[in-house]
């Protein structure tokens, strides 16, 4: 349950010292408006301007009891768009004197968490909202200035969760590739240069790797680069690009259908004369069945996410605001500066 108790405990935790910067400011309370009115007021140092004021000071207890009972008893509104209203119901209050976004974005995380039927999420809908944060000040400025049509604030939000779900799915694609690759070699012996420099493709490595490159990047001398890269050639785990000569290059090989040197390497008489004597090893390596059931396991469940956004996604449109945002609002305390 979310509670007065609960948030203060959040905005104490993030100003230990009572501060924030040098100014002191009121923790573990709301706020009491000592130096005037809460004005919201984003942008880079010298470059701010007051876009919204808060309700008084004296309205706090109030609002805060209304949003906080709606929050922890309406069922009438679908969980994923009741996050979008309860971030901009709560940062629309302001109670803090600093905080309010952290937070505001925490109770989204919390609100997301109670939606869905697991206790694992891949995503953050708070790193995203960062992520994005000029737009996310354009569309609340243009929210909190407007009518009580909520719509385009909501539309936002919903896209916003989108790119942090495909940005999660992105992601997590990488770090299951990542590990199946670890697992397909895991029989071949690898010297520690070899694992950094295949980190390193792994990780997105930009242009073509070269012997001179992997000399380079693994502070060894171009005949060890060499003997290390064939070594990897000959095991099926990088690949020799077409052209020949100096500018030889090599990629990774990500799966077992990838066409590689393997296929062909004694047909090269020149590859042949220059590659080095290897102690025989398993070419691609023992797979773990569990792992592999694991890794699937949690990429179907990440989809399952997808789907439930562009469900959500649908059916914003017909959403109507809540009563205590109508009564809030129309109250006149949400005033334009």
């Amino acid at each position: 349950m979310l509670t007065a108790d609960r948030l203060f405990g959040w905005q104490a935790a993030l100003f230990p010292t009572g501060r924030s910067g040098m100014i002191k400011i009121n923790t573990g309370a709301w706020r009491d408006d000592g130096n005037g009115p809460m004005q919201v007021v984003p942008g880079p140092v010298g470059r701010e301007r007051v876009h919204f004021q808060a309700p008084a000071a004296a309205k706090l207890d109030g609002e805060m009891n209304a949003f906080l009972d709606w929050f922890n008893t309406d069922a009438s509104n679908d969980p994923v768009l009741k996050a979008g209203i309860a971030h901009l119901w709560f940062v629309t209050i302001h109670p803090f004197d600093d905080g309010n976004g952290r937070i505001a974005r925490a109770i989204t995380d919390m609100s997301l968490a109670r939606s869905e039927d697991s206790s694992q999420r891949f995503y953050s809908m708070s790193a995203q909202i960062r992520q994005e944060r000029e737009e996310y000040y354009e569309i609340l400025e243009a929210t909190q200035k407007g009518t009580l049509d909520i719509t385009r604030w909501l539309a936002w939000f919903l896209d916003c969760l989108g790119s942090a779900i495909e940005g999660a799915h992105t992601t997590l694609a990488a770090v299951l590739a990542k590990a199946h690759f670890w697992e397909r070699i895991a029989g071949t012996a690898i010297n520690e240069r070899q694992r950094m420099i295949l980190n390193r493709l792994l990780d997105g490595f930009e242009g073509n790797l070269t012997t001179s490159k992997y000399a380079k990047l693994a502070k060894s001398s171009n005949d060890t680069a060499l003997r290390d890269i064939l070594f990897l050639v000959e095991n099926g785990i990088l690949a020799r690009n077409a052209e020949g000569g100096r500018s030889t290059s090599y990629d990774l090989v990500r799966n077992h259908s990838q066409k590689t040197d393997k296929d062909y390497y004694t047909s090269d008489k020149q590859l042949h004369l220059d590659r080095v004597a290897v102690t025989g090893a398993a070419p691609f390596g023992s797979t773990s069945r569990n792992h592999h059931h694991h890794h699937d396991h949690l990429y179907r469940r990440h989809r399952r996410h997808c789907r439930c956004y562009h469900d959500h996604h649908h059916r914003y449109n017909r959403l109507r605001t809540p009563a205590p945002w109508h009564d809030s609002v129309s109250s006149g305390w949400a005033q334009p500066a």
